[in-house]
Parts: structure tokens; sequence; C-alpha cells
């Protein structure tokens, strides 16, 4: 079953982020989230700039953590995360849930899909 969606993220939002990092156990850690930006950078295959909108966390955001959620107190998706910083304070980024909706939404129409390769 699908976590919910939380509606439009205030910064400064509590959380935990749940997920896998550095391919190791479950781990849930405590994070907050920051606000909402648009940011220019590169895509993941090294081409750009881009621009995208993305949500900043602050707390411990691992590598692994890619993909995972950043829920609220009730449970529910504040944000995707998206990165983890490689300097300065411990956080990350994540992909707004309105963003994160609207791809699910388009990839349900197309019926199967693929996972690629998988290791």
């Amino acid at each position: 079953e699908a976590l919910p969606l939380e509606g439009e993220v205030e910064s400064g939002t509590p959380g935990a982020v749940l997920g896998y990092p550095e391919n190791g156990p479950f781990t849930i850690s405590p994070a907050r989230a920051g606000p909402t930006a648009i940011a220019i950078s590169e895509d993941s295959y090294g081409r750009g700039p881009i621009r995208r909108s993305l949500t900043s966390l602050r707390g411990a955001v691992r590598s692994g953590n890619s993909g995972g959620p950043l829920v609220d107190g009730d449970g529910e998706v504040v944000t995707t995360v998206f990165a983890a910083t490689t300097e300065g304070k411990p956080g990350g980024y994540g992909i707004p849930n309105d963003i994160v909706a609207a791809a699910v939404n388009e990839s349900a129409g197309a019926g199967a899909v693929s996972t690629g390769p998988c290791a």
C-alpha cells in the first residue's frame, strides 16, 4: 500500500527519512524539511543546465536513501529523497510531492514498465 502524500509542505516540518542507506539495513533517521526552490544543475547523466524544483533537507541523509520518503509524524510523505549533500552540514534534497505524483500518474497509464537492468 502506498504512503499518503502530504499537501504543501512548510519549511521546518520535522520527520524521518526511511530507507536502506549504503546498502545496509532498514534505517529511520530524523530530518527536517527546508524550503522548496528552483535549482539549476545537471541531470543524472551530467547534462545541463536544467531547472528543477527541490526541497532542501537537514539531517542524516546518506547515499542509498534516494527514492525513499521523508515522512512526517502522521506517516505522510513530505518529499521523496533525491540526493545527499556532499559538503557542509548533513542533509540532502527531495523532489516535491506534486512532481512525484504527476510522474506516477503519467506512468500508471502506460501499462507495464520495465525495471531495466537490476543488480
